[in-house]
């Protein structure tokens, strides 16, 4: 009978959620809905937003427009421009320091980033525009979504990393990926790479840029300006008891060491290339002993 009883309060709780929800959205609206009114219109004008980036442009104007509204209050402003949040009224809360300083201090502020208090007001501002637009969100999320599987079936992927699936030319691996190159740097790199002794292998649409060595490969990334990312492992992948472990299976992920060749090199290209390669394996060699 306890377990019959606990089946009927279910729909009494999710109405009682349905309520809380509602009542923290009218909750936010009203705070909102307090400022001053273009600066209430600024931040509640979400609703041109169709993704997520959209919402983050669309946020960026509304903290400038409310940075635009702040007015310098010059009884605290002794070393640098401060005001008071045009939507809050909050300032700094050191010690010595009052208002916000005029634009960073204040940007921090409506953004809620770093240690400055985050204002209440561009909160929940922000909180009922991504509410509102999430449906939105995930539509925009699945449209992307399918254009990105159907460019990797057609267009040049790129692997360069032993541990990740081949990538388009603006997609990431492994850190930052800068400017790309056009088609004439992206011709010099590969010519620096062919001098260096690397091969361009090709599997379907896949491309790759591999030296194998004394039992090391290196996949090299010549995507972005600037340098050539190189990734080193070994050929073979090791047992994992040869590297000081009892177990007798083998590790599915190369450990890796990364290096970076410049395009700046003008003299013993080389020579500089392989000091970082043997740096590259001595590291790896002593993760191995130890």
């Amino acid at each position: 009978m306890r377990r019959s009883a606990d089946v009927w309060k279910l729909p009494l709780q999710t109405e009682r959620i349905r309520r809380l929800e509602s009542e923290l959205w009218s909750a936010r609206r009203t705070i909102v809905g307090m400022a001053a009114e273009p600066l209430a219109e600024a931040l509640l004008n979400y609703r041109d937003c169709q993704s997520e980036d959209d919402f983050w442009r669309w946020r960026q104007q509304a903290i400038e427009t409310v940075i635009s509204a702040a007015t310098v209050d010059p009884e605290i402003s002794y070393l640098q421009p401060r005001a008071w949040c045009p939507l809050c009224r909050g300032g700094s809360s050191g010690p010595f320091d009052r208002g916000f300083s005029i634009p960073e201090g204040m940007r921090r502020h409506l953004d809620g980033h770093g240690n400055v208090a985050a204002c209440p007001v561009t909160a929940a501002a922000f909180w009922l525009a991504r509410e509102g637009l999430q449906d939105r969100f995930e539509a925009d999320k699945r449209t992307k979504e399918a254009i990105l599987l159907e460019r990797r079936e057609t267009e040049r992927l790129y692997l360069t990393h032993p541990n990740e699936p081949p990538r388009l030319l603006e997609e990431r691996v492994e850190g930052w990926i800068g400017e790309l190159r056009d088609a004439a740097a992206m011709h010099a790199a590969e010519q620096r790479l062919l001098a260096l002794g690397f091969g361009m292998e090709t599997s379907g649409n896949v491309v790759s840029w591999r030296l194998q060595t004394e039992g090391w490969t290196v996949l090299a990334d010549p995507r972005s300006v600037g340098r050539i990312a190189c990734v080193l492992y070994r050929t073979e992948i090791l047992p994992v008891a040869s590297i000081g472990r009892s177990r007798k299976r083998h590790s599915p992920r190369p450990v890796t060491s990364s290096f970076t060749l410049l395009d700046t090199w003008k003299h013993d290209i080389p020579g500089k290339f392989r000091q970082r390669m043997e740096d590259a394996a001595r590291e790896l060699s002593a993760r191995d002993e130890s």
